[in-house]
């Protein structure tokens, strides 16, 4: 069965052991995968990027921005690709120095893949939240 906004949850017809959550009618399974900008659709999305792009599997591993209590950065790097992986943790807008966090002096940093459903991003700002890959 699949959890949707039917009754139960779309779990059972019958009593359930546990209660239903009261949110079940507007957050479920079925609402998540008719909108575009769900967890559910972005999940799909980084699954689907990861495997597209090897180096995510088996790239070097190397953190960045160490010191930093608001952002994890991180690159994968292969002999083909370089990724960055950058995220907010935060709820405000912070910048970093695009070098410190892996992205080479003479690179043109493009945005592969953004949390947001905009693609205002620039490589050296992070908007609340947000998490990008940059190639």
């Amino acid at each position: 069965s699949i959890w949707t906004a039917g009754k139960q949850a779309g779990f059972t017809t019958k009593t359930p052991w546990l209660p239903v959550h009261e949110n079940y009618i507007k957050v479920n399974m079925e609402s998540e995968q008719k909108d575009p900008s769900s967890v559910l659709s972005w999940y799909q999305t980084l699954v689907r990027f990861r495997k597209e792009n090897p180096v995510l599997i088996d790239g070097d591993y190397d953190e960045h921005l160490r010191g930093s209590n608001e952002i994890y950065a991180y690159t994968r790097k292969n002999d083909k690709d370089h990724l960055l992986i950058i995220a907010n943790f935060t709820g405000h807008t912070v910048t970093y120095d695009p070098e410190e966090a892996g992205i080479g002096k003479d690179e043109a940093p493009k945005i592969l893949l953004t949390s947001y459903q905009d693609t205002a991003a620039a490589a050296g700002t992070l908007r609340p939240y947000e998490a990008q890959i940059i190639k």
